[in-house]
């Protein structure tokens, strides 16, 4: 048993560590074995957290919490934590008797790329400037233009391969997906459809263009985050052979 869950530990470590990777903080601190990630000037919670990584580092919660608490402070950020299952077991314990609420749970799931059909996959052609990128991408989810240039600055300090997509219709821009591959494992991140162009397949369309890009690269799993109560989402995942990997939630502290 010890060491299924040694292994499972260690698919999650290597998709988190991904993950860090293909979407880079401003600011990255070590708190003991816990990762403060900032990026004050684009508010996404994977950017803007604390990510413990160490299930057996279970002491000293009161002053890491502190010092974590503090970091986010002095850079004008509310605090939040992301707890995997790489977080010790007492950590969301400890957090609900100190102040802090479960805010959201998010699903990560898996697949390996050889067990999709990706032979008719289209070939989209990736963007070259991320500005191009950020504009579409800005565009379908509807988000104002005051977070351009943090978007664009995420995206050019990614160091591993990446496929920035856009999919178009009529010359309009209709969906986005980021993939990036990273040591055998192919992130997609970003995924986005625009409202008024949804259920038109647009999603699966290019979802596989990513992972036929990914498989390309040498990539033989994929993996993704998508929040568990949007069964849509989670359902067209599913269909693709994505599977549940494993969950985490964020944990914010209390306003009252």
């Amino acid at each position: 048993m010890r060491d299924r869950k040694t292994a499972g530990n260690t698919l999650i470590r290597q998709i988190e560590i991904a993950g860090f990777r293909a979407w880079p903080a401003a600011s990255v601190h070590e708190v003991g074995s816990w990762l403060v990630r900032l990026t004050p000037a684009y508010p996404s919670k994977r950017l803007n957290s604390v990510n413990p990584l160490d299930p057996e580092d279970d002491s000293a919660f009161a002053e890491r919490i502190g010092q974590a608490t503090a970091l986010f402070r002095a850079a004008g950020v509310g605090p939040c934590f992301r707890l995997s299952p790489l977080a010790p077991e007492g950590l969301a314990a400890h957090l609900a008797a100190t102040g802090w609420q479960w805010m959201e749970d998010v699903l990560v799931m898996a697949a390996p790329l050889a067990d999709i059909e990706l032979s008719a996959a289209p070939a989209l052609a990736p963007c070259t400037q991320s500005e191009l990128y950020a504009d579409a991408s800005l565009a379908i989810h509807g988000r104002g233009d005051d977070l351009r240039q943090s978007l664009i600055a995420i995206l050019d300090h990614i160091i591993p391969g990446k496929a920035m997509l856009v999919l178009e219709e009529s010359g309009e821009a209709v969906a986005s997906a980021l993939c990036v591959a990273d040591d055998g494992l192919a992130g997609l991140f970003d995924v986005a459809v625009l409202e008024r162009a949804r259920r038109k397949g647009h999603g699966r369309t290019i979802i596989r263009a990513a992972l036929a890009w990914a498989l390309r690269q040498g990539a033989q799993t994929a993996w993704l985050q998508v929040e568990s109560r949007n069964e849509i989402a989670i359902a067209l995942y599913r269909s693709l052979g994505f599977q549940p990997a494993y969950h985490y939630a964020y944990w914010g502290l209390s306003q009252s």
